[in-house]
């Protein structure tokens, strides 16, 4: 058995979830870990139903155990689905079981009530978690910050900060963006102080939020600075310059800053292109995955200045 699981977590952490399924559903015995891995590989696929449904069959085996692992993963396909009534349910299983007191399990149930839009239930639970790690910290920081309460999501990060937790730099980017979402300049140094103590400064989703924070709190040369000096640019990197440019009035640097961005990986068309450029015009795009970030760029530049006939010429003088 211990083969045959190791081959399937394999296949699993590979990415190749059609043969791992086509592996587990050959198998003439499974057990806890044969489940758990199949479920993991669902859940890490964003595949929530098929996760839930095998963790139901799972559920009804009788000779299982289910363990908090296996329970954390249910938790967070719940969250995936915004399924609050299994979550719920679940919850009290762990509760009866004293699997709630895993941080495991009380991290997804933190995560799970924030996303399903129970901010108070989250919050419940994680003050009353017998044991939190960075990930519980960073569960509700994130989930606060997202519905909208920034203000409380920075108080808990400033608790966090004082019980001597480990940061990650993902808790760092949460912390920045709650500065940026209410003004907080002068907090936000402070973090960006921390970032570069530790080193996350030079984590891509670490500079396109400390970027962005002094963007939202009007230091734009300085987000500018930022964004222009990072090793590797990635979409929101990019969406985030030619946005700066639109929001110091410098149209033709947005432009661009855009033409320069369609010459690298980055590069993607834009929804809504087809209101932007005339039917008769030459354009043979490299890939056709349309990212949301530039949906929302398109807004912001049409929002900011009157981009059709500026990005028009633009892109005819381009492909002539």
């Amino acid at each position: 058995m211990f083969e045959v699981n190791y081959n399937l977590k394999e296949l699993v952490k590979g990415g190749i979830l059609k043969e791992a399924r086509y592996m587990f559903d050959k198998l003439p015995h499974r057990d806890e870990v044969t489940w758990t891995s199949i479920i993991s590989g669902y859940v890490h696929a964003n595949d929530s139903r098929e996760a839930l449904l095998l963790f139901a069959k799972m559920w009804v085996q009788p000779t299982l155990r289910m363990d908090s692992y296996v329970l954390s993963l249910a938790l967070k396909a719940c969250a995936l689905n915004v399924n609050v009534q299994c979550g719920e349910c679940l919850h009290g299983y762990c509760v009866k079981s004293s699997f709630v007191d895993s941080v495991f399990v009380g991290s997804a149930l933190v995560d799970m009530y924030t996303k399903v839009g129970k901010i108070g239930e989250g919050c419940r639970v994680f003050d009353q978690m017998v044991m939190r790690n960075v990930v519980s910290w960073t569960a509700i920081i994130t989930g606060l910050v997202h519905a909208g309460y920034s203000k409380e999501g920075l108080g808990y990060f400033t608790d966090m900060w004082r019980e001597g937790v480990e940061y990650d730099s993902y808790t760092f980017a949460i912390a920045l963006k709650a500065c940026a979402d209410i003004g907080l300049l002068n907090q936000g140094r402070e973090i960006h102080a921390q970032t570069m103590k530790r080193g996350f400064d030079f984590t891509s989703f670490v500079v396109n939020t400390l970027a962005a924070m002094y963007n939202k709190c009007g230091k734009l040369h300085y987000g500018l600075y930022l964004f222009k000096n990072m090793r590797k640019k990635d979409v929101v990197s990019w969406t985030n310059i030619i946005t700066t440019y639109v929001q110091m009035g410098e149209e033709e640097l947005a432009i661009e800053a855009f033409l320069q961005m369609r010459g690298t990986d980055c590069y993607v068309i834009l929804t809504g292109v087809d209101e932007v450029m005339p039917s008769n015009a030459k354009y043979s795009p490299e890939e056709d995955n349309v990212k949301e970030t530039f949906s929302e760029l398109l807004v912001v530049l049409s929002e900011f200045f009157k981009v059709t006939s500026i990005f028009t010429l633009k892109m005819l003088k381009d492909n002539t």
